[in-house]
């Protein structure tokens, strides 16, 4: 073999190697803290150069508005950036479900569930969790314990 196939070899070699446009636009997507720090120009990453975790926690609070757990410098540089740019929200986090709700988890054989499911959806009922509220209250106005069972009936803002 020639010199000339061994360097053209390496270079064939190399390109074969070299992530495509694809791959590299995919990782950026699941990792946005490497993409956003990697895109930034020199002037912007040096604000960020010797700040340690504690420093980026404290500027996570300031900025964003609640306190983080993370310790991925990274992460925390990439969501301080985008709080800055609005393009995260800000503010403590909404609570989507009443402070006074508790979610109870139970196991069902699989077979039991796909029918209980079969059931709901036949019935009209919204959706598993309002069907498994009403045949609690049900049940337990059955067993005579009125006043628990209008607890639930008012889980649901009192909606049949």
């Amino acid at each position: 073999m020639t010199t000339t196939n061994k360097s053209s070899s390496k270079a064939a070699d190399q390109a074969k190697r070299t992530p495509s446009l694809r791959v590299t636009a995919r990782a950026t997507k699941r990792h946005p803290a490497r993409a956003a720090a990697s895109a930034a120009s020199p002037k912007q990453r040096s604000q960020w150069v010797g700040l340690s975790v504690k420093q980026l926690q404290a500027m996570y609070l300031e900025v964003v508005g609640r306190e983080t757990g993370s310790r991925d410098a990274a992460y925390l540089i990439w969501k301080v950036r985008e709080a800055k740019a609005g393009r995260v929200p800000v503010g403590p986090r909404t609570v989507h479900a009443a402070a006074d709700m508790t979610t109870l988890p139970f196991r069902v054989p699989i077979a039991a569930s796909e029918a209980m499911d079969e059931v709901w959806r036949a019935r009209g009922t919204r959706s598993r969790n309002r069907f498994l509220e009403e045949a609690v209250e049900r049940h337990l106005a059955a067993l005579g314990e009125t006043k628990a069972a209008k607890l639930f009936e008012s889980s649901r803002g009192g909606a049949p």
